[in-house]
């Protein structure tokens, strides 16, 4: 299963290369968020500039952990996007922008409270255990040690 999930989450952005970003996202219930930049708006310079296909490989590791944690029914949606925005009702918290996370990042949000936001790539622990620390009624299954 965590194999087909990495495969899934590794075309994603090439598999819908035909659709422009949407514009926004809005987040209503608890949620992490892997915002990613697709394919299509890749240029080559950045394809080709050194580290990219690790942080990229580490990216998708990652979110696909997450994916297949969160799909264990915690009450949590995990959302693969590639919005250019991700707004936070009732928090007063300004929208974060894909471009400012340098086209990749993570969210984590429960409603009521500011979002965490990871900036690139963040191990699946550090994004459970964020989430445990915005709601520590949710059972995020790992250890997140002593906050």
């Amino acid at each position: 299963m965590k194999y087909l999930t990495y495969i899934l989450l590794l075309t994603l952005s090439s598999a819908i290369t035909a659709q422009e970003a949407p514009a926004n996202l809005l987040l209503h219930g608890a949620s992490v968020v892997a915002l990613y930049t697709p394919d299509w708006e890749i240029t080559a310079d950045e394809k080709n500039s050194e580290g990219f296909y690790d942080l990229l490989d580490d990216y998708r590791y990652y979110a696909s952990e997450l994916q297949e944690h969160l799909s264990k029914n915690i009450g949590v949606e995990f959302i693969a996007s590639f919005a250019h925005k991700v707004s936070f009702p009732d928090t007063g918290v300004p929208s974060v922008n894909r471009e400012a996370l340098s086209g990749y990042g993570f969210i984590v949000y429960v409603p009521g409270k500011a979002p965490k936001i990871f900036y690139g790539v963040a191990t699946n622990v550090d994004v459970l255990c964020a989430l445990k620390e915005l709601d520590s009624t949710i059972s995020v299954g790992v250890n997140c040690g002593i906050h």
